[in-house]
C-alpha cells in the first residue's frame, strides 16, 4: 500500500513539474533571464571580446583597411549609418520593393523578358543591360560622393585635430565606400531570387551571398594576387589610366570614365551568354536571369576595386595623414565640387526628363527606380551638408531642402487627384420625370436615364434578338480585380464566349466589374462595337497590355506628384507643352498619366497603329486623345445594343461600396449603402447635366495601393475613392443588388438568369502561420476584402443559384496562378493567361450554354416535347 502512494506521490510531483516547466518555457521573463546569465558568462569568460575582436580583424582585413584603426571601425560603422540615415532608409525601401511585394518579381520577370524577346535589334538589349548598370552606378556614386568643397575651414581643422580624428574620418570615407557597393548587392540578390515570384527563406539569400563572399576572398587571394595575373593587370590599369588622363584629367571622370569602357565590355559578354543558351531549354529565363545577376555582382565588384578600394592594411599614421590632407585638399575640393554639381544635374535632368514624358510605358520601371532613389540620395545628402556650411544662405537653403524632402509627399494642393465632372453632351430634356427616391435635390432627368428604365429596355432588346426570347439565358457578369491580370483576362474570356457561346453577347444583361477588370470590360466593350466579328481581338488587346503602367505610378508615387504638389500647377504649364494631349489639366499626377497612356495604347490598338517601339511609345506622336468617350453618354448613343456596365468603386472615409453608374438609379437604396456620386448633388450642384469620362470611371475602379493615389470627384474632396477591390473583388455585391432589384419586382427574367464570375486568380483562403499580435489587425483588414467578403459573397451566390451560378476557376497548377498583381504584362504572362483563359471556356462552356431548369421547362413546353 505504501509502495502505491510513493508512486502516486511521486508521479504527481513528476506532474507538477512537467506543468510548472510547460509554463516557464512560455515565459518572456525566463527567457530574459537566460540570456542575462549567457551574456553574463560571456563576459566573465571574454568570449563577447574575442567575438568583437574577430569581427573588427575580419573588417579590417575584407575591407582593406589599415590594422592601426581596427578599434574604430564598428563605432564608426554605426556613426555612418546614422549621419546617412537617408540613404539607408531608401536602401531599405529598395530591398523591400524587391523582395516583399509581388512587383518586385515583376520587375525582374519584365526585364529578362525584354532581354529574350524575339524580333527586338541586339543594340537595343545591350543598352538596356548596360543601362542597368549605369542607374546602378549612379546610385552607388550618390552615396559615396562626399561634397568636400562645403567643408568649412572649421570642420577641416575638427579633422586634422589629433591622431584619432585624422585615423576616425578616413575610416569613415572608407566605410561610406562600403555601403556604395549595397546597391549592386540589392540588384544582384533581386535576379538571383526574384525571377520565381515565391517567398524567398532568408537562410537562403544569407547562404548564397556568404557563398559569394567567400568565393570572391578566395579567388582574390589565390588568382588575383598571383604575379602572373597580378602584374598585367597594374599594367594595363596603369596604361588606361594614362589614356583616359589625357581627356579627363580630373581624378574622379577618370576613374568614371574607365569604369564605364569596362562595363561595355562586361555587357556586351553578358548578351553573347544569353545568345549562346538554347533556346528550347526549359529554364532558359531562370539561367538568364542568374546570369544578370552574376553581372551585377561583377560589376558591384569592379566598381569597389576600382573606385572604392585601395588595400591599406599596412598603412602608417603619416600614410594616413597624407591621404586626409589629399581629402581636405583644395584641388580635392575642386575636383569634387565639379563632379558633385555634374553627378546631381544630371540626375535633376534625367528625373525632369522623366517628369516631362508624354508616356512611360516603353520605360522599365526598375530603371525609374534607380534614377529615383539616386536623385533622392545624392539630394537630401547635398542638404545635408549645405546645412553645416559657412554661409547663412546655404544653410537656409540645407533645412529647407530637408523640410521639403519629408513634407513633399504628404501634401496635396487643390485640383491634384480630381477627377473633373464634364457637361454631360447627350441630355435631352424631353421626357422630364421626378422621383421621391432620387438623391436629395437632384433635379427632373430624362426617363431614358433612369438605371431601371435602361435594364427593362435592355430585357427587351435581349427578347427581341433572341432566338427563343421566352427560353433563353440571361446573363449578369462579374468580373475580378487583379490589375493588368485581371483586365486582359476579362477581356479575353469575354471575346471567347462572345465566340463560343451562342448569344452571349447579346443576352447579357449587364457586367459588375473590380478593379483592374473595369477597363478589361470597357477595352472589351470598344473593340466589340468596332469589330463585332472578333477580328485582330487577340493583337488588340496584346497591344494594350503589354504596355508598363507600372513606371509613371512609380514616379509620381516616388517623386512626380510630391514634386507637383510642393511647386504646384505652374509645373504642368511646362509639362502640358511635351504632351500630345490637348487636354490641359491642372495637374498631371500619376492618375492622370496612367488614364492617358491606356487612352494611348487604346487608341493606337484600334486604328491598328501601335508598335512596341521606344520612340513611339514614349513620345506618342499623331495620337490624339483629346475626345475620350463619356461615360453616361457613350451608354446614351448606343442605345440599349451593349450591356450595361456597372463600376465598382471604395470610398475611403466611409468605409462605403461606389457605384459608378451609366445610369441614374431612380431608388438610391437599390445599392445598399452605396455611394452613387453620378446622381449626388454633394459632387456637384449641377450633377443631374455631369458627367465622366468612360477611362476616368473604370480607372476608378482601379487606383491600384500606392502606384495610384486616391482620388476625388468633382467639387466633393471628402469623399476619397480608391481602389474597389478594398471593399469586395468579385463585383457579386452589386451584382445581387440588381438581382434583389428584380426579384422586388417579381421580373420572369429571373428564371432565366446566370451569373458569370470570371476570376483571374485563385484567391483562396490560405493560412500558412500565425501574425504578430501588433501586425494581426493590419493583416485582418488587408485579407478581409479580398477573401474574406469577397468569397462570403461568392458562398452566397453558389447557395442562392446552384448550377445557375458559373465561376471560371483557376487551374492551380497552371503558370497564370504565379502571375502577381500589376500593370505590366510581359510575353510570358501573355501566353499563360490565354492559354488559361482558352481551357476556363472549353471547361465552362457547357456550364455557360445550358438552360436553368425552369428555361429548360419552358424550352420543351414551347417545342411539345412534354407531350
Amino acid at each position: 500500500m505504501n509502495k502505491l502512494r510513493y508512486a502516486e506521490l511521486i508521479t504527481q510531483i513528476l506532474a507538477n513539474s512537467y506543468g510548472f516547466w510547460s509554463s516557464l518555457k512560455n515565459s518572456l521573463l525566463f527567457w530574459c533571464l537566460i540570456a542575462g546569465l549567457v551574456l553574463l558568462i560571456c563576459a566573465k569568460t571574454k568570449l563577447l571580446f574575442r567575438f568583437y575582436f574577430w569581427l573588427t580583424k575580419l573588417m579590417q582585413r575584407y575591407w582593406g583597411m589599415p590594422r592601426i584603426c581596427r578599434q574604430y571601425l564598428v563605432p564608426m560603422f554605426w556613426r555612418i549609418l546614422r549621419s546617412n540615415w537617408y540613404t539607408v532608409l531608401l536602401l531599405v525601401v529598395l530591398w523591400i520593393l524587391f523582395f516583399y511585394i509581388d512587383a518586385g518579381s515583376d520587375l525582374i520577370i519584365s526585364f529578362v523578358g525584354y532581354i529574350i524577346k524575339d524580333g527586338e535589334e541586339w543594340w537595343w538589349k545591350l543598352l538596356a543591360i548596360y543601362f542597368l548598370f549605369f542607374l546602378t552606378l549612379l546610385t552607388a556614386l550618390a552615396i559615396w560622393a562626399i561634397p568636400f568643397f562645403l567643408f568649412t575651414g572649421e570642420r577641416v581643422n575638427r579633422i586634422n585635430l589629433d591622431r584619432r580624428s585624422i585615423q576616425r574620418f578616413y575610416v569613415g570615407c572608407r566605410i561610406l565606400s562600403i555601403v556604395a557597393t549595397v546597391p549592386f548587392l540589392i540588384l544582384a540578390n533581386a535576379f538571383f531570387f526574384r525571377y520565381v515570384n515565391e517567398d524567398v527563406a532568408n537562410s537562403k539569400v544569407i547562404g548564397v551571398n556568404g557563398a559569394i563572399l567567400l568565393f570572391l576572398a578566395v579567388f582574390d587571394a589565390l588568382i588575383l594576387n598571383l604575379k602572373t595575373v597580378k602584374a598585367p593587370m597594374e599594367n594595363a590599369t596603369v596604361l588606361l589610366r594614362e589614356l583616359v588622363g589625357r581627356v579627363f584629367p580630373n581624378y574622379y571622370f577618370n576613374l568614371l570614365t574607365r569604369l564605364l569602357l569596362i562595363e561595355l565590355l562586361y555587357s556586351a559578354l553578358v548578351l553573347l551568354a544569353v545568345s549562346l543558351i538554347d533556346e528550347n531549354l526549359r529554364d532558359r529565363d531562370a539561367y538568364i536571369s542568374c546570369i544578370i545577376g552574376g553581372f551585377m555582382v561583377l560589376s558591384g565588384v569592379t566598381v569597389f576595386r576600382l573606385i572604392f578600394f585601395t588595400n591599406g592594411v599596412d598603412m602608417k599614421q603619416k600614410d594616413i595623414r597624407k591621404r586626409v590632407d589629399q581629402l581636405t585638399s583644395t584641388k580635392t575640393a575642386a575636383e569634387s565640387k565639379k563632379f558633385y554639381y555634374t553627378l546631381f544635374w544630371f540626375l535633376c535632368i534625367f528625373n525632369l526628363t522623366f517628369f516631362l514624358l508624354p508616356s512611360m510605358t516603353a520605360i522599365n520601371t526598375m530603371f525609374v527606380m534607380l534614377a529615383v532613389f539616386a536623385f533622392l540620395i545624392n539630394y537630401v545628402d547635398f542638404c545635408r551638408h549645405l546645412a553645416v556650411a559657412e554661409k547663412p544662405w546655404q544653410k537656409i537653403l540645407g533645412y529647407l531642402g530637408i523640410v521639403i524632402f519629408l513634407v513633399a509627399p504628404n501634401i496635396t494642393p487643390p485640383g491634384q487627384f480630381v477627377v473633373p465632372l464634364r457637361e454631360l453632351k447627350t441630355a435631352s430634356a424631353q421626357n422630364l420625370i421626378s422621383c421621391e427616391r432620387f438623391s436629395k435635390g437632384l433635379g427632373p432627368v430624362d426617363s431614358k436615364r433612369l438605371l431601371e428604365n435602361a435594364i427593362e429596355r435592355r430585357i427587351k432588346f435581349i427578347e427581341s434578338h433572341s432566338k427563343a426570347a421566352d427560353s433563353s439565358n440571361i446573363y449578369i457578369v462579374c468580373g475580378m480585380g487583379g490589375g493588368s491580370r485581371a483586365g486582359y483576362f476579362t477581356a479575353r474570356v469575354l471575346g471567347l464566349l462572345d465566340n463560343k457561346v451562342d448569344g452571349f453577347w447579346s443576352n447579357t444583361l449587364l457586367y459588375s466589374t473590380v478593379s483592374g477588370s473595369s477597363p478589361g470590360t470597357y477595352h472589351y466593350l470598344k473593340h466589340r462595337i468596332a469589330a463585332p466579328l472578333e477580328k485582330g481581338e487577340l493583337s488588340y488587346l496584346q497591344h494594350i497590355y503589354r504596355q508598363n503602367f507600372n513606371s509613371s505610378g512609380m514616379f509620381g508615387l516616388l517623386l512626380g506628384d510630391g514634386f507637383e504638389g510642393a511647386f504646384g500647377g505652374l509645373i504642368n504649364r511646362i509639362k502640358a507643352l511635351f504632351s500630345p494631349s490637348k487636354v490641359y489639366t491642372a495637374f498631371r499626377d500619376r492618375n492622370v498619366r496612367i488614364r492617358q497612356e491606356y487612352d494611348f495604347a487604346l487608341k493606337e490598338a484600334l486604328a491598328g497603329t501601335g508598335n512596341e517601339k521606344f520612340l513611339k511609345n514614349t513620345f506618342r506622336f499623331g495620337v490624339d486623345i483629346s475626345e475620350p468617350d463619356d461615360f453616361q453618354g457613350f451608354y446614351l448613343r448606343n442605345q440599349d445594343t451593349i450591356p450595361i456596365h456597372l463600376v465598382n468603386t471604395f470610398e475611403v472615409n466611409s468605409g462605403r461600396r461606389t457605384v459608378l453608374s451609366p445610369f441614374v438609379a431612380g431608388d438610391t437604396t437599390l445599392f445598399s449603402n452605396a455611394i452613387q456620386p453620378l446622381q449626388d448633388i454633394s459632387f456637384s450642384n449641377s450633377i443631374a447635366k455631369r458627367d465622366i469620362t468612360y477611362r476616368e470611371a473604370v480607372n476608378l475602379s482601379e487606383l491600384f495601393p500606392f502606384l495610384s493615389a486616391a482620388s476625388t470627384i468633382g467639387e466633393n474632396d471628402r469623399y476619397q475613392f480608391v481602389d474597389g477591390g478594398y471593399f469586395e473583388n468579385y463585383g457579386l455585391a452589386t451584382a445581387l443588388d440588381v438581382v434583389r432589384y428584380l426579384e422586388s419586382i417579381q421580373s420572369p427574367v429571373l428564371k432565366r438568369l446566370k451569373i458569370v464570375l470570371i476570376k483571374n486568380s485563385l484567391q483562396r483562403s490560405k493560412v500558412e502561420k500565425s501574425s504578430l499580435q501588433l501586425l494581426a489587425p493590419l493583416v485582418g483588414v488587408i485579407n478581409a476584402p479580398f477573401t474574406g467578403h469577397a468569397n462570403q459573397l461568392l458562398s452566397d451566390g453558389i447557395k442562392k443559384f446552384n448550377a445557375n451560378m458559373v465561376v471560371l476557376e483557376f487551374d492551380p497548377d497552371a503558370d497564370t496562378s504565379k502571375i502577381s498583381l500589376t500593370r505590366a504584362l510581359t510575353t510570358k504572362h501573355i501566353k499563360a493567361l490565354d492559354e488559361q483563359a482558352i481551357s476556363q471556356v472549353i471547361i465552362n462552356e457547357a456550364a455557360i450554354r445550358r438552360l436553368s431548369a425552369t428555361a429548360a421547362a419552358q424550352r420543351r413546353d414551347s417545342c411539345g416535347l412534354n407531350n
